[in-house]
């Protein structure tokens, strides 16, 4: 089987850990496989492995004129198409990316008159999101037109059946492979100091380090004994180290940049923080709660299918400073039962945990061929 893979995401996060994953598992079962993904130095270095595998990579540009001149009906999309994939899977960094694109508009008539099967994975979407009748119009037909329509929770799939007003008859829940080696809990860390980390990309707009940054510069926190890690690395890095500075913290915030070792990180910390504005599910909360660590997280995406106030975590209700920093006044009072806190948030991830997620893709692909 002739597997085309199509990553409408320009970065590199969680959401392209799956497809990854997929392409991996294919070509150990003997399928050829293509992947259609902008360029960036992290994709190259990404995609080394599988293209030392057997995969093939075609890059589309990601700025100037030759990202206008390469919309789907010309090269490089279609070199992908030359290749006679006999189905594809489309993995969506947000729900709506191929709609909101002109360099992916044309992909789903594409798809439908050569009589390729698709799969579409959709990972994030911003709650306040109201597409336009047009813009809902094309999403209808495009989903409806998938053999699966998979997101990363089910809460996901409620929300896009709210902002399109329509059923999805034909979707289906699938999480994403974790960054872990192995899953046995992490002993809890030693030293009076409380350590919180967040971990992610250093995407201010989205992930809300901003915001965090200014709940912790409050008069109470001037008098209390803790650290903030920040784990990653991103665009908004330069913006934070300043902004730590302005607001007087920075003594507080350490910088780590990537950790390859997730374990480590939580080795050396108490409490993971997730102060996104938007999200699906992000892995790094997964990862901290099969590694005994409690969370504090906003009311985004599918999070508090996860966390929930007192059992697994401390939740805000959005990304907001007074929110924020209230729902950090709560863990604070309850830090002296975090081990405890932690300890059943594993319990919960290890119940939720799923082992193979891109092998089950996997087999919706080759269910949808089989039909297609």
């Amino acid at each position: 089987m002739r597997v085309g893979i199509i990553s409408t995401n320009g970065g590199w996060g969680g959401s392209e850990s799956l497809w990854v994953a997929l392409a991996n598992s294919a070509i150990r079962k003997r399928h050829a496989v293509t992947v259609l993904g902008f360029k960036t130095p992290t994709r190259v270095a990404q995609m080394k492995g599988l293209q030392e595998m057997g995969a093939g990579m075609i890059w589309r540009p990601m700025k100037g004129m030759a990202r206008l001149l390469s919309r789907f009906a010309n090269s490089p999309g279609s070199r992908f198409l030359s290749w006679h994939p006999d189905v594809v899977c489309i993995s969506q960094g947000g729900t709506y990316d191929c709609m909101n694109s002109k360099q992916f508009s044309r992909l789903p008539g594409l798809l439908s008159k050569r009589g390729i099967p698709y799969v579409i994975v959709c990972h994030g979407n911003i709650e306040m999101d109201i597409p336009s009748d047009a813009q809902r119009t094309r999403a209808v037909a495009f989903f409806l037109g998938a053999d699966r329509l998979v997101f990363v929770a089910d809460r996901m799939r409620m929300l896009a059946e709210r902002q399109l007003a329509q059923a999805l008859p034909n979707a289906v829940v699938l999480r994403n492979p974790l960054n872990l080696k192995t899953f046995s809990a992490v002993p809890w860390p030693v030293g009076k100091s409380m350590r919180f980390a967040i971990v992610g990309r250093l995407d201010a707009a989205i992930k809300g380090h901003d915001v965090l940054f200014e709940s912790l510069a409050g008069e109470p926190w001037r008098h209390r004994d803790w650290r903030l890690r920040v784990v990653g690395d991103g665009p908004s890095a330069t913006y934070l180290r300043c902004l730590s500075a302005f607001y007087g913290i920075e003594s507080r915030v350490d910088f780590l940049g990537h950790v390859e070792d997730i374990r480590a990180v939580w080795a050396d910390n108490h409490l993971a923080v997730i102060a996104s504005r938007t999200e699906g599910l992000p892995l790094t909360l997964e990862e901290s709660m099969l590694c005994s660590r409690p969370a504090l997280v906003t009311d985004v995406g599918a999070i508090t299918e996860w966390v929930r106030e007192p059992i697994s975590g401390f939740v805000a209700e959005g990304a907001n400073p007074r929110v924020l920093a209230a729902a950090f006044e709560r863990a604070w009072a309850a830090r002296s039962v975090w081990s405890e806190i932690g300890s059943r948030a594993r319990a919960l991830a290890l119940s939720k945990y799923d082992p193979a997620p891109c092998e089950k893709l996997l087999g919706l692909l080759e269910e949808a061929r089989a039909r297609g």
